[in-house]
């Protein structure tokens, strides 16, 4: 009973104890299918995370990438990708936000993350409105600031800071469960022949969860080469975005049709040249450089033979120069050039010459030799300017008074020609309103045949009183509105004025007068003075004979095949021509038998010295001479003496015209004065 009892007793122990062993096998088991599956977990949300934050990553770089491509095109249709990737950025926020809702440290990351996206977004954003509104200069300095990239460093360091964290994360949770996998393969490798059943039932378990553990870890290898793709596209537009980087900053920096710095870049050069200059204690010079009549080759070759024209003297310009000198192109024909460290202004000198000559030689573009010149303005630092803008403006200055005196040549700035920019500004700003305010009033000086004393004509000349600046002389105001443009619509407005006047003149029963315009040579050359002028005659309904234009020698020489076409046209018509101020200009023989001409006016600068200087005595005779010979009326301006009245006399000019006769007065007054002249007539005649 005793040996029964006990067998029974070790048997229920031995029964218990095997239960309990397949208990504990059980319960160590399901651990481990738990700790196996926590791991897959853990795996899968790894690569959900270090996903999203590689998508972001991708998304934010093709976001500046489509901007900076906008800056650079301007096509609206780029915009289409920028906005798409504005909605994917927002999208992986999201996910991230989702996925990492469980950890505190990575959701503040979040937080600062979501700034700087917002902060990158803007700077796109602002990127594109420049471009829209300011052009692809300013996008694409705007572009380059350190605060665009600064923000961008700083949104690309705080995603590597979460995906370092995050497969640190991983590998914290996959070693405790590595560790506790360990201690439970321990376990149930002890109670395996205590509980074979459920021991291998748990063994197969472990298995299949083995290998789904062994297939995710692969997977996630597989994220992880997918990864380095994708970084490796990173790396690929990165370098895409740093050449569009410098397309965009050459395009700012450089003139688009010769490559040449502009504005911008030059700035930057002077300024490094004054710092230069300021620590050697030297000097240097910017040359302000425009063509002569280059409006012209435009007009009539056309814009793309300009450009070439352009094209060709930059590549000159450039080879003319040092490789430390910089040449810049402003736009239009105007170049500026720096010229760095001068021992003497006298440097300055040979450089602008040798300039001039380099721009005055001839030019072959498309069967065309052109040949143009230049006109060069100069300012020195530190005299004539301490920083680029005035340096750049007195230089400017400068070359306008190279034009004024005489062009294909150069002029050091002065400080005068300050005070005369600043009141011929204030002429032109006043000429703009002067003829809508009706500022401008004809006088006219009457023309006496010498042989006879009758009055044979009168020559209009502008006068301009302003309301508050008084009498403004033509010799202040006619040069001025040649340069800007309004001396086509005033010449206009005087041949109107005195067609008109001469006609009233014949109403009014005096007898029929010859009235002489003078005519510039922009209006004259303009395509449709002829018709103008019809309409003109036509409106006031004066007869074209009694008309007389008066032209310089510069007028009638610049495109002289089209000159003589004109003149043909005006003496078919029956307006005469005079050459004004002859014997200043061209004075040739050739040009005065090719072209139909009237008159010839000698210059007041002759006739006001034949009594005293012999040279001049044999300039009018000769001048007189060559009009007769040519069978051209000949008029002499200027006549204050009777001295010199005798002279033109006792050499048979025809008429003359001065303040021996009269000065220039208003209408009325010379109403007066040819009623005056009428009665002697008559007296003489009785």
């Amino acid at each position: 009973m005793k040996t029964e009892s006990l067998f029974k007793r070790k048997v229920q122990l031995a029964f218990g104890f095997a239960m309990l062993t397949l208990l504990l096998m059980g319960a160590l088991s399901y651990r481990w299918m738990v700790l196996s599956d926590e791991s897959n977990q853990w795996v899968r949300h790894t690569h959900e995370v270090l996903t999203s934050i590689q998508n972001l990553r991708l998304a934010m770089e093709s976001l500046r990438s489509s901007s900076r491509e906008f800056a650079l095109t301007g096509r609206e249709s780029d915009l289409d990708l920028f906005h798409a990737n504005v909605i994917a950025v927002k999208q992986d926020q999201d996910d991230l936000r989702k996925l990492t809702a469980d950890n505190p440290i990575q959701q503040n990351r979040l937080a600062a993350l979501a700034d700087l996206v917002a902060e990158n977004i803007e700077n796109s954003e602002a990127i594109i409105r420049l471009r829209r509104t300011q052009g692809l200069t300013v996008a694409a300095t705007a572009s380059l600031t350190d605060r665009g990239q600064k923000g961008a460093d700083d949104f690309e360091a705080l995603a590597d800071k979460l995906q370092s964290e995050e497969m640190g994360l991983r590998k914290l949770r996959f070693a405790a469960t590595e560790r506790d996998l360990s201690q439970t393969k321990i376990i149930l490798f002890t109670g395996t022949m205590l509980g074979m059943l459920i021991t291998g039932v748990a063994g197969w378990s472990a298995l299949r969860d083995s290998t789904m553990r062994t297939q995710a870890e692969a997977h996630l290898v597989q994220k992880v080469q997918e990864l380095n793709r994708s970084n490796e596209e990173l790396v690929r537009l990165a370098d895409a975005a740093r050449t569009m980087t410098q397309q965009m900053t050459h395009a700012a920096e450089h003139d688009a049709l010769t490559g040449l710095p502009n504005r911008l870049l030059l700035n930057e050069s002077i300024d490094r040249a004054i710092t230069f200059a300021q620590r050697h204690e030297i000097q240097f010079a910017v040359l302000v450089l425009d063509l002569d009549g280059f409006k012209h080759i435009n007009d009539s070759l056309g814009h793309p033979t300009g450009d070439k024209l352009l094209q060709s003297l930059a590549k000159r310009l450039v080879q003319c120069v040092r490789s430390t000198d910089t040449v810049s192109r402003q736009g239009g024909d105007e170049f500026v050039v720096l010229i760095s460290e001068i021992d003497h202004p006298q440097d300055a000198i040979s450089m602008s010459r040798r300039l001039l000559d380099v721009v005055a030689g001839a030019t072959s573009i498309e069967k065309h030799d052109l040949h143009i010149t230049a006109s060069i303005g100069v300012s020195i630092y530190p005299d004539d300017g301490r920083d680029a803008e005035t340096l750049i403006k007195n230089a400017d200055t400068a070359m306008f008074h190279a034009k004024e005196n005489g062009r294909q040549s150069f002029q050091f700035f002065r400080s005068a020609m300050n005070v005369q920019a600043v009141e011929r500004q204030m002429i032109e700003e006043h000429l703009r309103r002067a003829l809508e305010r009706q500022e401008f009033t004809l006088h006219y000086q009457p023309k006496i045949n010498i042989a006879t004393g009758v009055v044979t004509g009168v020559e209009a000349l502008i006068r301009w009183t302003h309301p508050t600046l008084g009498s403004i002389s033509p010799g202040q105001f006619i040069p001025v509105a040649e340069s800007c443009g309004l001396i086509a619509p005033i010449g206009d407005w005087v041949l109107r004025e005195a067609c008109a006047q001469a006609q009233a003149w014949a109403k009014a029963g005096l007898p029929m007068l010859t009235v002489a315009v003078n005519v510039s040579a922009m209006q004259f050359r303009n395509e449709t003075f002829l018709d103008d002028l019809r309409v003109i005659l036509s409106e006031t309904g004066l007869d074209p004979r009694y008309l007389e234009l008066e032209l310089t020698e510069g007028a009638l020489m610049k495109r002289a095949e089209l000159t003589a076409s004109i003149l043909s046209t005006l003496r078919e018509s029956g307006v005469r021509v005079a050459v004004d101020d002859f014997g200043t200009g061209y004075s040739s023989l050739s040009y005065l038998r090719k072209f139909p001409l009237d008159a010839i006016k000698i210059d007041q600068s002759f006739v006001g010295q034949i009594t005293t200087v012999p040279d001049e005595t044999v300039i009018v005779r000769a001048i007189i001479s060559m009009g007769r010979s040519l069978n051209l009326r000949v008029i002499a301006e200027g006549v204050e003496t009777q001295e010199q009245l005798d002279f033109l006399k006792a050499h048979r000019c025809d008429e003359a015209q001065g303040y021996f006769f009269s000065r220039p007065v208003p209408p009325q007054e010379l109403v007066k004065f040819l009623e005056t002249q009428l009665i002697l007539s008559e007296g003489l005649q009785h």
